[in-house]
C-alpha cells in the first residue's frame, strides 16, 4: 500500500527529511500492537500479507509532516 498525500488537490511527491508515515488497520485482530509497530520515517509504503487480515480489515494513514498531522 502506498500513502499519497495531497495539498489542495495536488499530489506532494516529495518529503522533507523527518515526514512520518503511522499505517492504522482496523480489524477483528490486536490492532493496537500492529498499529504500534507500523510507524516510520520516510517511508510511504508498506506491504499487507495475509497475516495482516483476519476476515477483513481496513488501513489509512496518517501523515505527519513538519509536526502537521494529515490523515
Amino acid at each position: 500500500i502506498k500513502c499519497k498525500v495531497f495539498d489542495y488537490g495536488k499530489e506532494i511527491t516529495t518529503f522533507p527529511v523527518g515526514t512520518q508515515f503511522k499505517w492504522v488497520r482496523n480489524s477483528n485482530g490486536d490492532d493496537t500492537s500492529w498499529n504500534n509497530s507500523h510507524t516510520y520515517t520516510d517511508i510511504n509504503t508498506i506491504t499487507i500479507t495475509n497475516a495482516d487480515i483476519e476476515k477483513n480489515a481496513q488501513f489509512y494513514c496518517q501523515c505527519t509532516i513538519d509536526e502537521t498531522k494529515l490523515s
